[in-house]
């Protein structure tokens, strides 16, 4: 029987019973990798087929051994611990792409994380059935459950920001984990992703809110080991990477941020209104579409996208119930809900700017989404009532994200980008080249039809570069080919002119693949 104060949701001590402490740890661990379990075995059943390319790019320097190209400045974590987790598999006997492997390692990963945010929920003072609840509510998340079947950073990034704020509120609670300590975790949150850096914040409100006398102390003991650990984690890699000089090297370090001269290219629109409203959409959207998405297996969809809209309509009515017991907290609840706070609008400092209607960028900031809700919804409630609340929710999303959105991208037929590319690798030889523009058809091309691409925007403005690399090709007696959509661009429709196009064959939507020849 548990005591009083689990059943009241506060988080019991070791003076309740002195067999307690040893009570409570052993089955929140078993239900920790329940849920684990639980979501590994879901997550690995249905993985996507869409393959963004980031993952793509990850996982063919794994393939073809060009390890410095597996370090990138701006999320350094990614490329070493996927790299390893392949070899491994290699090992064991795993013959299969390098991106299954790291899709299978991000779903681990996502496991694991959901494991961890039951005992941030714990440690919260959830009881276990509220944090179970909303812990499976979490992993049913379309933002959480979407990026743990690809393979991206962004739910390693995930993780780790997670291990980091179950430690912080540890320390808050207890001050059994020094600063230093916490200061090296930062550093691991920022080679998770650069943008992490902004997660400091939390810290310095974490390190206020604990001892407002002594903050000053633990914040620069913690400050120090994080800023001497990244000098030394950057700085090794860097000796490997090898720059040209100190424009390479910010460049490296800033990944698809890097503009020209060592500057900053923006992603996106300066803050407006409409970048704000984006992101305000997109932050709905993690938690359950926005709108039905169109597939080619669309068994069911109907049916799940009500769960959606249910799922939709129950976080409005929590958002709302939440809004109006915030009065209620106390001050040790107060204290985490002004950290979750202070990590979304700092994150959105970025993230209203910076492709505010990209989802992957969105993935951590369900973590203090979730706890928040959970928090005022559970915390201080005696009775069960409050389980009705995390349990509709997790049905709702579970039924409504699977059906519109996790099964049918579990689909090849559904990437029309793989889609393409088996139509080219159908009717080329394995020789053949083909014209095609940079980004998917770069990666994809080259991976998954096999084919070696002719990326024309490195020809763009230099026609006569393009034919005489073409006439390169012509006297080795090598095929060409360009596809349809290329033609239908109007610089590149024009540059084509100066080519003989042959039909060569038509997909059932209508696309044509044509071979270049040269005008005789």
């Amino acid at each position: 029987m548990e005591s009083p104060a689990a059943v009241s949701g506060t988080l019991p001590t070791a003076d309740d019973h002195p067999s307690l402490t040893a009570r409570f740890r052993s089955l929140d661990f078993c239900l920790a990798l329940l849920l684990a379990a639980s979501a590994l075995s879901l997550y690995l059943s249905f993985p996507t087929r869409m393959y963004v390319l980031e993952g793509l790019a990850r996982a063919i320097p794994m393939e073809l051994g060009l390890y410095r190209r597996l370090l990138l400045g701006n999320y350094l974590l990614y490329g070493l611990v996927g790299n390893l987790f392949y070899h491994a598999l290699l090992l064991l006997g795993f013959t299969s792409h390098a991106f299954i492997a790291l899709q299978a390692m991000d779903g681990l990963i996502g496991a694991a994380g959901l494991g961890v945010f039951f005992f941030i929920a714990r440690v919260t003072g959830l009881d276990r059935r509220a944090a179970f609840l909303w812990t499976s509510a979490l992993g049913l998340s379309l933002g959480y459950w979407l990026w743990s079947t690809e393979a991206e950073n962004y739910i390693l990034s995930t993780f780790v920001l997670q291990v980091n704020f179950l430690c912080l509120l540890v320390y808050h609670k207890t001050r059994r984990i020094p600063p230093w300590a916490l200061g090296l975790l930062q550093a691991l949150v920022v080679f998770g992703h650069l943008v992490n850096g902004l997660f400091m914040i939390v810290a310095l409100w974490i390190f206020i809110a604990t001892d407002a006398n002594r903050w000053k102390i633990a914040f620069l003991e913690y400050a120090a080991a994080c800023m001497t650990a990244l000098f030394l984690g950057f700085g090794t890699a860097l000796i490997f990477v090898k720059p040209t000089g100190w424009r390479d090297a910010v460049g490296w370090l800033l990944g698809s941020a890097a503009g020209t001269g060592g500057g900053v290219r923006w992603h996106g629109s300066w803050w407006s209104g409409t970048s704000f409203l984006s992101w305000v959409r997109m932050t709905i959207h993690i938690f359950a579409p926005w709108s039905a998405a169109i597939y080619t297996h669309p068994a069911g969809v109907a049916f799940a996208w009500i769960f959606t809209k249910a799922a939709l309509i129950l976080l409005a009515i929590i958002v709302v119930c939440g809004l109006w017991r915030l009065k209620k907290v106390q001050s040790s609840e107060r204290v985490i809900l002004v950290a979750c706070g202070i990590w979304l609008a700092s994150y959105a400092v970025i993230f209203t700017s910076w492709e505010p209607t990209t989802m992957v960028y969105r993935v951590s900031d369900l973590i203090p989404l979730f706890l928040s809700l959970a928090i005022l919804t559970s915390i201080n409630i005696e009775k069960k009532s409050s389980l009705w609340i995390p349990a509709a929710l997790m049905v709702c999303l579970g039924i409504g994200n699977f059906g519109t959105e996790v099964y049918p991208r579990s689909f090849w037929q559904n990437n029309s980008r793989w889609v393409l590319t088996q139509f080219v690798k159908q009717q080329t030889d394995g020789s053949s080249w083909i014209l095609g523009t940079n980004g998917p058809d770069n990666i994809y091309l080259a991976y998954f039809a096999e084919r070696r691409p002719v990326i024309l925007d490195n020809f763009h403005n230099q026609p006569d570069r393009l034919k005489a690399f073409l006439k390169n090709l012509w006297k080795a007696h090598q095929k060409i080919y360009v596809l349809s959509p290329i033609l239908s661009d109007p610089y590149w429709g024009h540059v084509m002119t100066a080519f003989r196009l042959v039909p060569r064959a038509q997909d059932p939507a209508g696309l044509m693949l044509y071979q270049v020849e040269p005008l005789k």
